[in-house]
């Protein structure tokens, strides 16, 4: 396991292609269940603080992991927050000839995913120049294709593109605190796993469910970060542990049992 690195979103773009891999499950922040809504409008709006705001204690979101190969970086931890930060940063930047960065984020879940995407950055100016929500354009839009409303993951993204635009500040100029060098506002701790051995496994069986956010993930998000500003070095020891070691522990207990004992 590679040592942690401080990046941002742009940082992360600028220095691989971010692809969410086709076993990956699809996009579940912009579900419109009660907790995960709670979830999203509150990481928007702590996003938007930390942008905001004079203070220069930045936003941490934990730990971005997963494997990179040729320039490619596939996250095995992290796809909710990194396509919430990736909408952000279509907002950000929506009126911007300067972020082809963002080209370097894809979604390999599904054909309608991918090419929603794709779509997304190229109109993204016009999304967000429009008096309606961008749900509302970009369904009547020429290039969306109907059958991409059936795609969870573009149900989910259009219901967060909503909420960036009613809680961001639409004079303020985020493409300017998000585009300075020493600029880290939001940031997260980006480890690149090159073996994961069993790791694997419960990846595969964690995340090809389906399932939505548990509060134990949740909870240990805000835990983390809570625990990030009061003493750094323990946080990241208390993370490291909880997602390998630990993790590794309670799995090998009894592996073919793992759905059933939790």
């Amino acid at each position: 396991m590679s040592e942690q690195t401080k990046f941002n979103l742009k940082t992360l773009l600028e220095n691989y292609n971010v692809v969410i891999p086709l076993i990956q499950r699809d996009y579940a922040q912009g579900r419109l269940d009660v907790r995960t809504t709670d979830v999203r409008k509150k990481l928007l709006q702590d996003i938007n603080t930390a942008l905001t705001s004079e203070d220069n204690l930045p936003l941490d979101l934990n730990f971005i992991y997963g494997k990179s190969s040729n320039g490619q970086f596939i996250p095995l931890d992290g796809q909710q927050r990194l396509t919430t930060l990736f909408l952000v940063y279509l907002y950000a930047f929506r009126n911007s000839e300067s972020c082809d960065f963002l080209r370097n984020f894809s979604y390999e879940t599904r054909d309608s995913s991918k090419q929603f995407f794709t779509s997304l950055f190229e109109f993204r100016k016009d999304i967000f120049e429009t008096t309606v929500l961008p749900s509302e354009f970009i369904k009547d839009a020429s290039w969306f294709a109907d059958s991409w409303l059936l795609d969870p993951t573009v149900q989910g993204a259009l219901v967060t593109l909503d909420e960036i635009t009613e809680q961001f500040h639409d004079n303020f100029d985020y493409e300017e605190i998000l585009s300075k060098i020493d600029g880290h506002k939001v940031v997260f701790n980006f480890l690149d796993i090159d073996e994961l051995g069993s790791e694997d496994e419960l990846y595969i069986k964690l995340n090809s469910r389906g399932r939505p956010l548990t509060d134990f993930e949740n909870f240990k998000a805000r835990f983390i970060s809570r625990l990030h500003i009061i003493n750094g070095e323990l946080a990241s020891s208390f993370t490291k542990n909880l997602d390998t070691k630990w993790t590794d522990t309670v799995w090998k207990i009894d592996k073919d049992k793992f759905d059933i004992n939790f």
